[in-house]
């Protein structure tokens, strides 16, 4: 068959070419290049597959990624992006490796954490993404063995490599024009990220390198990478209602009565889910104080992203920019997304208050930031607590009681020379008043100190109602000296010996309700102790001491209390250790080498008496108003017949 020309010549002027045709492969070489930024390539040619918001990808539906996308450009060399969850950051990057598949014939390589993670990727998001835009679609090879969960191959001769952390693709040492590596924090170990990044060198100019991750701890591979980085960029909102731009932040969302302290955990949760459900959380501007709900939030995302006045759609640098930076970094936190509602951000944080692992996962999660100690602010000063103290009542007062305090515990800590105890009276959602730190001085070994002991756990407190309140439950620390105390806890109702565990996950109260008094075939006596999860008591107390207003979980003292007494009392600090894996684990260190924290401790174990003896104070100050004597002292013998001091242990 004869093969057709694709030149051929006019008979009445032999030699001159009239007409001339390209093939199709000639025509794509030699067509003008799109020249759009990759924010427009990506409007133009992405189709979003498995989304909230399927088809043609728009950047109005998540405004502040339009200027990330824009950015991973504008960096010469490296782009870091510290990401939230569910925000869109990945697939920003995969924008960016689509946009190279259309116009590069250079070879890509994408790293994520695990191989499950990178074949489900793979198989749910790139490749129906790659199909489903006309653009990359039709440069798909029709070698079904061209297209797999770990690499594609384009008719162009672009191909993509897909890997995990300590994959062969990932430790490999081929050059790549592209190289992107997402969730860092994950990866089994940083030298593969550092090899990972030697990829690019070939490619000189042309060679770019993307990382990203949600952060985990403040040492961690995204920080430091995102510390290095010769630029930062921060996102900047506009408020459609007085037009004026602004870095938005966590302290200005709010909620109802953001300031309210809560009783307990329970009462907090029950408030998150009512702010989640009604949607009552709000950012307010920092300009004029307009009050912005989720679709506010919305249109001033889409307000900045179109502002380009010294800025890359609303992302404007920390620093003055003169030159294209080699490295660019940015965080993207969840209140940027339009995906994320501030009222759910909102709960999320009132749910982890409390919860060291918790709270870690929202500021990676949400907040797009490292956890460190300095974030819980749990560190308690001596001159403020000090500064607190006040008179209950006047001076000619005969009780030493307050009428909201209706129970008093008492808790021992058992020293060489001494018993060192304070009675505290409660009251509704655990208000608390202090009434007595005592110390007994003695031999613990010697049976005179625990009679003074005996006798002081039976003594009477007057009540501003003119009743008389007793100790309603001792506990005692038994680490000291076990014999003894062991010896003065089987003979009376009410006192228990107790036991501190600074676990973690120890919850506040174990108590084995077989606590019948045995011995040990040495002849030793043995009582099965309480035990205390003393973590979980000073994480409650330390926010008790951060209330600055009487009511749910103050702590009042008065005027008798030394300043040596505050200073034990925060004697400790609140520290975060990471255990194996990069899991948070909450400990109390000293603040000082050699500090006394007795207060602390007693304070701890009275804790734990009042939530074991969960007292009805509602029905108790009811009694107390009428009249009623309250019965049931610590140390008596038992007392038959109904009890109103609590609901029972």
């Amino acid at each position: 068959m004869k093969k057709r020309s694709r030149m051929q010549t006019n008979p009445l002027t032999p030699g001159l070419f009239y007409s001339f045709r390209f093939f199709p492969a000639e025509r794509q070489v030699f067509e003008k290049k799109e020249e759009l930024k990759l924010s427009e390539h990506t409007e133009k040619h992405r189709v979003v597959i498995k989304s909230s918001k399927p088809g043609p990808w728009k950047n109005e539906n998540n405004p502040a990624l339009k200027g990330i996308m824009d950015l991973m450009e504008f960096s010469k060399k490296l782009f870091v992006l510290v990401k939230c969850v569910q925000g869109g950051g990945s697939e920003a990057a995969h924008n960016y490796v689509y946009k190279k598949m259309s116009t590069s014939r250079h070879n890509a390589l994408l790293v994520m954490e695990s191989e499950r993670k990178t074949a489900r990727t793979m198989k749910q998001r790139f490749i129906p993404a790659v199909k489903a835009s006309p653009k990359l679609a039709e440069k798909l090879s029709d070698n079904p063995d061209d297209t797999t969960n770990y690499s594609i191959t384009l008719r162009t001769g672009f191909n993509i490599n897909i890997g995990w952390s300590n994959s062969a693709a990932a430790l490999a040492s081929d050059p790549y024009e592209t190289v992107v590596l997402d969730e860092i924090d994950k990866y089994k170990s940083s030298l593969n990220i550092e090899e990972a990044k030697d990829r690019i060198t070939t490619y000189g100019e042309t060679g770019k390198g993307i990382i990203l991750s949600t952060p985990g701890h403040e040492n961690g591979p995204i920080m430091q990478e995102y510390k290095t980085c010769e630029a930062h960029y921060d996102f900047h909102a506009v408020c459609p209602d007085c037009r004026q731009d602004q870095k938005m932040n966590f302290q200005n969302i709010t909620w109802p009565d953001k300031d309210k302290a809560f009783k307990d955990d329970k009462e907090r949760h029950r408030v998150a889910n009512i702010i989640e459900r009604d949607k009552t959380a709000r950012y307010k501007c920092e300009h004029c104080g307009s009050m912005w709900n989720d679709y506010a939030r919305d249109q001033a995302l889409i307000l900045g992203s179109q502002n380009n006045l010294n800025s890359i759609n609303g992302w404007k640098p920390r620093e003055e920019v003169n030159k294209r930076p080699v490295s660019i970094g940015v965080k993207f936190p969840s209140w940027l997304s339009p995906f994320k509602s501030l009222s759910t951000i909102s709960a999320r944080w009132l749910r982890a208050q409390g919860n060291i692992a918790k709270l870690q996962k929202w500021y990676n999660n949400e907040a797009a930031e490292p956890f460190s100690e300095e974030l819980t602010g749990k560190t308690i000063k001596e001159d403020v607590l000090y500064a607190r103290r006040h008179i209950y009542g006047p001076e000619d007062a005969k009780w030493q009681i307050p009428m909201p305090g209706c129970v008093l515990t008492c808790f021992v800590d058992v020293q060489s020379n001494r018993l060192d105890l304070e009675t505290i009276a409660w009251g509704k959602d655990y208000e608390s008043w202090g009434i007595e730190y005592q110390q007994l001085y003695g031999d613990p070994d010697h049976p005179e100190l625990w009679q003074s002991l005996d006798t002081y756990l039976r003594k009477e407190f007057i009540h501003e109602s003119g009743n008389k309140l007793s100790i309603s439950i001792c506990g005692i620390d038994e680490g000291y000296k076990s014999t003894p105390v062991r010896e003065f806890v089987a003979k009376r109702k009410g006192v228990f010996n107790c036991k501190g565990s600074s676990h973690d996950s120890k919850q506040l109260i174990t108590l084995n309700r077989s606590r019948q008094p045995k011995y040990t075939h040495s002849g030793k006596l043995y009582i099965q102790p309480l035990i205390i999860g003393t973590n979980e008591a000073k994480k409650t107390l330390f926010s008790w001491m951060e209330i600055t207003e009487p009511g749910p979980g103050f702590m009042h003292w008065h005027e008798g209390y030394s300043y040596d007494y505050f200073k034990m009392l925060t004697a400790e600090k609140m520290d975060t250790q990471y255990k194996r894996g990069g899991f948070p684990s909450i400990v109390f260190k000293p603040q000082f080498k050699g500090i006394r924290n007795e207060a602390l401790d007693i304070r701890v174990g009275n804790y734990a008496m009042i939530k074991l003896l969960n007292p009805d104070f509602k029905h108790i100050a009811v009694g107390l108003t009428s009249g009623i004597k309250i019965v049931g002292a610590a140390g008596a013998p038992p007392v038959r017949g109904r009890r109103i001091v609590s609901k029972g242990v």
